[in-house]
């Protein structure tokens, strides 16, 4: 019989090709014009009839993730089911950093007696690694939730990969055809969704960073593309042949000829305690393979089978030839691997499981002579595959055999024979014993014993190369490592240490070590690193690695070189810190110094230094509206820039106060920031004009909109999808600053009166939804 063939659905059309602004949909030869997809089910035009088959016109569905999120290896136990990102990832470092993606979709569209000819898994990626990578599709087998995945509960999912597509050389999306999956889950098979993964896990790799559901822009959420049609198809599968039953302890394994039919969805298998049926179906979804093993069955109770096939139509053949089969009971297997570790006064057993379902425990059995009589040394059944003989003699050699019982108190014959000599030995001197020397104490650490009765460690001290020697731990020491506290600086310490197990048995010395206590200042911190922001300068460097560290001073100056002056209060305890409410424009100095415990700082670390820069708000900020030519919208939420024939022009006005930054600044970079709630479906570019006279947010209106100069300033082209949108208007600023009259700027579509209606929305400095996204200034610059 043949086990490995994979089931598909049978394709009969060749993929749709799409267009824009249009969708060209080719299939068996017939070509249709669709328009932008619905959110609903949509029809295609009838299509052309096959040889000896009509059929009915064809739908797809557009269909949205219902639950998607990833897992992380490095963070095992982590749920990211609310992330707007989920990530695949290939990555072996420190001990497994992998990362997958799970989808699950609604399908309940999707009609029974349906066909699909073809199902899209896509993915839109923000980040893809370089050089590509492949990733493979696998359906997912088990129950998931979006909120309650992780690494460590993660779904399994099918050994058999439904396809596998290389990551693009830059940021876009990725589709994986997923019919197989789409048409099992259409005709019964368990739905849990698709996972995504790297095809070859464990390497170093960058990531990929994908769009999930709870991502604000919705035309690259994970989507599910289906076209199917209605079944027309009223020919049943071949009767399944050469049907096999065979029953064992607790279970029937059945067996059969695969069909050889393309359009094969799967099998039923039907059962009955009286030969000839009534039969019931016993499988929950349809059988993918030509085989099956039922083991909902009682032990001495016959069962008669019949195989049904279906095809993707739910056409089911005939039964099968009916075949019959009786599980029985029998004995347990002799257990395997028996390994005998002495002890004092005892003997630890081990060995390998029994498999049986029906199994109750082990019996073991001892005797002094090799090959028996044995005797049972245990009481009641041992549940678990080991055992400790205890009381022996030591000295004494003692062999083993184990038996399996089931719950028919059936024993099986006896495992391999294992003999050992329980005997009282004192354990091995301790080794790797290392000291590490810090302020007024000694850290000790040394290598694990592996004496199964090893009971502790005890620490010995002197104040002389060898000796004599003085126990300083009190209790027994349960792990490999102590700290000698409470010592006098510039004394060295001579250290031994001596294992000791359950009898009290003491081992000889480990080699003998010695270390000083110093109290030294800290080492210089390094890589400090300064980075300008808004009237602030964020500080970081990397962290000291002295054990009686105590914190950080941070010290700034006007110079190089300084003199600097502290600017921290109490001790800054991590290896970072921001130094805020400064002046933009000016060149601030730093350095860092390291203190411990003892209050001992460090020298300076390097010196690092940045200009803070501004970021200022419109003070003014309104749009005008030509068909609304004296309406004012100085205090609404948005503002709007659009291009309209028959005089529905919309322009903004925008107005920020430079007089923060001083006279005789030089302006390096300026700029404007307007953030888009909406754009146009087709790219405009949008010009800044200087304002020429005065205005006022709440009077402005399109009759009474101020003067601008001729040319625009700077120009910038609208982007593909909601985002901010920059000017750099450096000039400007420059002008500003040097005395010129600030009346702002306005921003229009620089070729206005378009015959199609093309608007952008962006955030007036009223809206208090979203600050950040409110009229900004960024300047960059450098003060007299």
């Amino acid at each position: 019989m043949r086990h490995s063939r994979t089931l598909k659905p049978r394709r009969r059309f060749v993929p749709l090709l799409m267009m824009t602004p249009a969708l060209l949909i080719v299939i068996a030869g017939a070509v249709f014009l669709e328009g932008a997809f619905p959110s609903t089910t949509a029809l295609f035009n009838d299509i052309a009839p096959e040889t000896g088959n009509t059929f009915a016109a064809a739908y797809w569905d557009d269909l949205g993730a219902i639950a998607d999120t990833h897992v992380n290896q490095a963070s095992s136990t982590s749920n990211y089911g609310t992330d707007t990102t989920a990530e695949v990832r290939s990555w072996g470092s420190g001990g497994g950093k992998n990362e997958r993606t799970l989808a699950e979709f609604d399908l309940s569209i999707i009609p029974p007696g349906t066909e699909v000819l073809r199902a899209d898994l896509t993915l839109c990626a923000t980040a893809v690694p370089s050089p590509a990578r492949t990733y493979d599709v696998r359906r997912i087998m088990e129950t998931w939730t979006e909120t309650g995945a992780t690494w460590n509960n993660q779904p399994a999912v099918s050994t058999t990969v439904t396809d596998s597509q290389s990551t693009p050389g830059s940021p876009g999306c990725i589709t994986w055809s997923v019919a197989d999956d789409v048409m099992a889950w259409v005709v019964g098979a368990a739905n849990n969704g698709l996972r995504v993964s790297d095809s070859v896990e464990g390497g170093n790799k960058p990531l990929s960073i994908f769009r999930t559901r709870e991502n604000t822009l919705a035309a690259e959420r994970p989507s599910l593309f289906v076209v199917h049609r209605p079944c027309t198809d009223v020919t049943a599968p071949a009767q399944p042949l050469s049907l096999v039953a065979s029953g064992s302890e607790g279970l029937v394994g059945l067996d059969w000829a695969d069909n050889v039919e393309l359009d094969l969805a799967g099998y039923d298998v039907h059962r009955s305690t009286t030969a000839g049926g009534p039969y019931t179906v016993i499988n929950g979804s349809l059988v993918l393979t030509s085989d099956y093993t039922d083991t909902a069955v009682a032990n001495g109770t016959t069962y008669y089978y019949v195989i049904t096939a279906l095809d993707n139509c739910a056409n089911e053949s005939s039964n099968s030839v009916e075949q019959s089969a009786t599980p029985q009971a029998g004995p347990p297997a002799a257990p395997t691997g028996l390994v005998a570790t002495p002890g004092n006064t005892e003997v630890a057993l081990d060995w390998n499981d029994n498999a049986e379902p029906d199994l109750a425990g082990y019996n073991v059995y001892r005797s002094t002579t090799p090959g028996g009589p044995y005797s049972q040394v245990n009481g009641p059944l041992v549940t678990v595959s080991n055992y400790t003989d205890t009381g022996l003699s030591n000295g004494t050699t003692y062999y083993y055999v184990v038996r399996a019982e089931n719950d028919s108190a059936e024993e099986s014959g006896n495992s391999n024979e294992a003999n050992a000599t329980p005997a009282d030995a004192p354990p091995a001197p301790p080794t790797g014993l290392v000291p590490t020397p810090s302020e007024a104490r000694v850290d000790l650490d040394w290598n694990d014993n592996g004496e199964p009765d090893l009971a502790g460690y005890n620490v010995y001290r002197s104040t002389t190369s060898g000796g004599p020697y003085s126990k300083i731990n009190g209790t027994l020491l349960t792990t490999s490592d102590y700290a000698d506290t409470g010592l006098t600086n510039g004394t060295t310490y001579y250290y031994v240490v001596r294992a000791e197990d359950n009898a009290a048995n003491e081992s000889g010395n480990s080699s003998e070590v010695n270390a000083t206590p110093t109290d030294a200042p800290p080492a210089a911190p390094t890589g400090l690193i300064a980075t300008a922001g808004d009237k602030e300068i964020s500080l970081d460097w990397a962290d000291n690695g002295e054990p009686d560290l105590d914190g950080y001073n941070v010290y700034r100056a006007a110079a190089s070189g300084g003199p600097f002056t502290k600017i921290n209060g109490a001790l800054v305890s991590t290896s970072d810190y921001t130094d805020t409410g400064l002046t933009g424009g000016v060149t601030y100095y730093y350095v860092v110094r390291a203190v411990d415990t003892g209050a001992q700082e460090s020298g300076d670390s390097n010196e690092a230094n940045a200009v803070p820069y501004s970021i200022l708000i419109a003070g003014s900020d309104a749009r005008v509206q030509e068909k609304n030519g004296t309406t004012n919208y100085g205090t609404a939420t948005t503002l709007k820039v659009q291009s309209w024939k028959n005089g529905n022009n919309i322009r903004t006005f925008v107005q920020f106060d430079v007089s923060s930054i001083p006279a005789g600044s030089t302006v390096s970079s300026a700029t404007l920031t307007l953030c888009a709630t909406t754009v146009p479906s087709s790219t405009r570019t949008y010009d800044t004009h200087l304002v020429t006279s005065s205005w006022t947010e709440g009077s402005v209106t399109w009759n009474t909109q101020p003067s601008v100069a001729g040319a625009a300033t700077a120009s910038a082209t609208t982007p593909g999808s909601a985002a901010c949108m920059t000017w750099t208007t450096t000039s400007d600023v420059q002008a500003w600053v040097d005395g010129t009259a600030n009346n702002g700027w306005r921003i229009s579509d620089s070729a206005e009166g378009n015959n199609q209606r093309r608007d952008a929305i962006y955030r007036s400095r009223e809206d208090t939804a979203v600050p950040a996204d409110r009229p900004n200034l960024t300047v960059v610059f450098t003060a007299p």
